[in-house]
């Protein structure tokens, strides 16, 4: 799913499907790039450097802090997750060009949901640029879990249990 605009991709979904909660920005953790927002802009600050991207979530309008990176083509990613029951995220995948400012693509990379029942805990996570989905199936009581990728597919985020049986419904053809 793309999007014409940051404020509208923030907009896509503002609560956890699950527990309400609002979604927040999260950290990525191999990600050089922090984001962050302040004030209606959102911050992309490299740790090493401390140079900054922020965009205005308005008016899209973009600043650079290097004087040195004012050419070409960045990208991050910017997860959005519920911090609450940790249930639910997403992820986008973000293209500015430097030399305009402005943001070339915003679209949603992946997805992920994790829940459980009396006797297992499933984690399913889809990836557009791996064209993959991946079940996580970890037997509660001793910790054993299976991992499974299947071609590509949307997760029913309202009612992942119907993910859940379309991907064990194809593991006979695996």
């Amino acid at each position: 799913m793309k999007f014409n605009s940051l404020g509208a991709a923030l907009r896509y979904r503002e609560t956890c499907p699950y527990c309400k909660n609002n979604l927040e920005v999260a950290r990525i953790p191999k990600s050089t790039a922090h984001p962050t927002v302040m004030n209606n802009r959102m911050y992309w600050r490299e740790p090493i450097t401390n140079e900054f991207i922020s965009v205005d979530l308005d008016t899209e309008e973009m600043e650079i802090s290097s004087k040195d990176r004012t050419q070409g083509t960045y990208y991050c990613a910017l997860k959005i997750t519920c911090e609450l029951c940790d249930s639910y995220y997403h992820v986008f995948n973000l293209k500015f060009n430097l030399t305009n400012r402005t943001i070339e693509c915003i679209e949603i990379n992946n997805q992920g949901v994790e829940f459980c029942d009396s006797d297992y805990e499933y984690s399913i996570t889809n990836s557009k640029s791996f064209e993959k989905i991946a079940l996580i199936k970890r037997y509660i009581k001793t910790g054993d879990e299976k991992i499974i990728e299947f071609p590509y597919m949307d997760i029913d985020i309202e009612n992942p249990v119907n993910t859940l049986k379309r991907l064990e419904g194809l593991i006979a053809y695996l």
